[in-house]
């Protein structure tokens, strides 16, 4: 094909992309560097509700308890954006015992500022399921005391305070989360893919999958059970009745348990050292620098803990 009619073709694809492009703006209400508002709100009755879910997208989420036999959920804020179109709603609805609120962030153009939120009263006696995910949102809930809580956030950080709960779930990717004072009749999972995770005043079982973060838990009370791919764990100031059984290929591991604590443990690993800072009875006849077996008095409590790649200490 000749040189010059593929460049006129290529002319003609432009100037008619522009066009659609400038017909778009012109009959789609499209603004110039400009600022959006968004102010919607729902609300139901809780009358005969044992679930609530609540999805979120671009907006953070924050928990409010009140007074009140209706759940309100409030989705406000800003956004300004060059060459934008914003379409941002909030969506609700309450089906046999189930209520739903999902945000919809439907926005064309180049962000520059994104102040938006999505607060949810909740009432104070609701004490059934809920369930929140989130993505590119922090999530803040505290002082809630429910039957399940779970909670999934993507790009975004989850931080929660002051719950009693009889089950829980938390998930994270690309973001950390945050525990405290948090206790849990049943089983806590947590999962986390690129994030840290935080734990104060814990009281519950929990079994994680840690994928590529850290641990960091102070004054924790229950078993602590799972799998670390790429981070270092150091809890501290463990209760007297525990089993702790970590896997962990690439970081250290450092248990603290109270002086007058009695445990058995096992610890192996193929690279790094073993110190445990405790007079013990040898257990098992192949105890190197890299295995350790023993037990202090006897008890049920079992510490296990093996490495790849990564020092362990229990002191």
């Amino acid at each position: 094909m000749n040189k010059k009619i593929i460049f006129g073709l290529i002319i003609v694809f432009i100037l008619s992309s522009l066009g659609a492009i400038i017909a778009f703006i012109a009959t789609d209400g499209v603004d110039f560097n400009e600022s959006i508002k968004v102010n919607d709100e729902k609300i139901f009755s809780i009358d005969n509700v044992n679930q609530i879910d609540i999805s979120a997208s671009s907006a953070d989420v924050n928990i409010i308890l009140v007074e009140s036999n209706e759940i309100k959920v409030k989705y406000y804020g800003e956004i300004r954006c060059f060459i934008c179109n914003a379409k941002n709603e909030l969506n609700g609805s309450k089906e046999d015992d189930k209520i739903e609120f999902t945000s919809k962030f439907n926005t064309f153009g180049i962000h520059f500022y994104n102040n938006i939120k999505m607060d949810v009263y909740l009432p104070k006696t609701y004490e059934k399921d809920l369930t929140i995910y989130a993505i590119s949102s922090d999530i803040l809930v505290e002082k809630l005391t429910l039957d399940y809580l779970h909670i999934k956030s993507v790009s975004g950080d989850i931080s929660a305070s002051e719950l009693t709960l009889k089950d829980a779930k938390f998930s994270s990717t690309s973001g950390d989360i945050d525990l405290s004072d948090v206790s849990v009749e049943n089983i806590t999972q947590i999962n986390i893919t690129s994030g840290d995770l935080t734990m104060e005043s814990v009281n519950s079982d929990v079994k994680f999958n840690l994928e590529s973060g850290d641990v960091e838990a102070h004054n924790f009370q229950g078993d602590f059970i799972g799998l670390s791919t790429s981070g270092n764990i150091d809890i501290d100031e463990i209760a007297s009745e525990f089993i702790v059984d970590i896997n962990c290929i690439s970081g250290n591991v450092k248990i603290d348990v109270n002086n007058d604590a009695l445990f058995n443990f096992v610890t192996d690993t193929t690279s790094g050292n073993i110190a445990v800072n405790f007079e013990y009875t040898v257990a098992g006849s192949s105890n190197d620098k890299h295995n350790v077996d023993g037990r202090i008095g006897e008890s049920t409590n079992n510490i296990k803990i093996k490495t790849l790649s990564g020092n362990i200490i229990i002191k």
